[in-house]
């Protein structure tokens, strides 16, 4: 079974602001399939967090941000959700404190395009929040 998702999609001068057709699947193995204009995208991965992350780089390699909320610099999952939930839900990290339960969301859930970054500057922020607290 597979899910789909409609996603904004920012960057390069003839894709800003787009929207594309995400197809999630809900079982392993975890593949991601984007539809964009004219354009296809896929990953696989060990989980749908991993699998969004390859989907990510590839993105960025035509200069594009996927708007989700497992693109946020803020957000990670535990090692312990990617296990237990096939990584589809993430933490939003606060800094100052450790994230609880009520700090977990959706990583396909729509984000703002503007609070969204690349997969490496999105690690080095999850370690430094990490490192915070």
């Amino acid at each position: 079974m597979t899910e789909l998702r409609e996603v904004s999609v920012v960057g390069g001068a003839s894709l800003a602001g787009a929207l594309g057709v995400l197809r999630i699947a809900e079982a392993a193995p975890w593949d991601l399939f984007l539809e964009l204009g004219e354009r296809r995208y896929s990953s696989t991965g060990d989980d749908l967090f991993e699998s969004l992350t390859s989907l990510r780089y590839a993105l960025e390699g035509d200069g594009l941000l996927i708007c989700v909320e497992g693109a946020r610099a803020d957000v990670y999952p535990s090692g312990m959700s990617r296990q237990m939930g096939g990584g589809r839900r993430a933490y939003r990290h606060v800094p100052g404190r450790r994230p609880s339960r009520a700090d977990l969301v959706d990583v396909f859930d729509a984000t703002a395009c503007d609070e969204v970054v690349g997969v490496d500057a999105q690690l080095a922020s999850i370690a430094q929040l990490r490192a915070r607290g």
